[in-house]
């Protein structure tokens, strides 16, 4: 009995070892895409997307719904980085995506979380049209202290003329499996300056791995939060400050 149980601790000792260095690689993964996929801009050619789509094992799909505008765009580029596969892009699969579900599965809810192995993700959606890069989203969620936080940014073909500021930031629900929560949401236009860009992109990727668990999207997405403070005129559906 005893060897048995010394056995199955040294085997959770393990598990826990390889979980912690298998995530800390999947977060060095996910800063490295989001930065490269930050640094494409509008009118980009397709064939520049295709390093990057070999690099973190992107794909291609076509959207099958239009835009508010009703038009289409010709294809799709999508990058993931979803360390426990959940939640995860449908119509999509890779290797080890049965196993590594079972684990997660097998687990009792909130144990990984409390270990600090937290559930996450982080995806990039390029949209392409005429060859041209179109619009690029970015979406961050993770498991909170007792919610689901997220930090999201898109960055689109639209300019000062047309009435867009060149960075609003605003607040959205998350409902994701049985839980929800909230995010904060950033639109960036090509004129962005480098500080607003830097305020929709900066990411604390400590959330991802906290044994605690962050509070709320301020923690995940600080620099968006003192960009608010500073330049109140940016919030759209909020009122600064938006965290306490």
């Amino acid at each position: 009995m005893l060897w048995g149980t010394a056995l199955a601790f040294a085997f959770l000792i393990a598990f826990y070892v390889l979980a912690r260095v298998y995530l800390a690689y999947e977060v060095h993964r996910a800063t490295s895409m989001l930065a490269e996929l930050g640094r494409v801009r509008i009118g980009d050619g397709e064939a520049s997307l295709l390093p990057l789509v070999s690099r973190y094992d992107g794909w291609q799909w076509t959207p099958k719904f239009a835009h508010p505008d009703g038009s289409f765009d010709d294809c799709e580029y999508v990058f993931e980085v979803n360390p426990w596969r959940f939640p995860n892009l449908a119509g999509h699969t890779r290797r080890f995506d049965t196993a590594i579900r079972a684990v997660t599965k097998a687990i009792p809810e909130g144990r990984l979380s409390s270990a600090g192995l937290r559930l996450w993700m982080a995806g990039v959606f390029v949209s392409i049209r005429s060859g041209r890069v179109h619009s690029v989203d970015a979406n961050v969620v993770v498991e909170g202290r007792g919610e689901w936080l997220g930090q999201l940014w898109t960055l689109e073909a639209k300019s000062e003329e047309s009435g867009s500021p060149p960075l609003a930031v605003g607040v959205t629900s998350l409902e994701i499996g049985n839980g929800g929560g909230g995010a904060i949401r950033a639109f960036l236009t090509p004129s962005a300056s480098q500080e607003q860009v830097h305020a929709a992109h900066n990411l604390n990727a400590a959330c991802l791995t906290s044994m605690r668990g962050c509070r709320n999207f301020c923690d995940l997405a600080p620099a968006a939060t003192r960009y608010l403070m500073q330049h109140p005129e940016a919030a759209t559906n909020l009122i600064p400050p938006i965290c306490r």
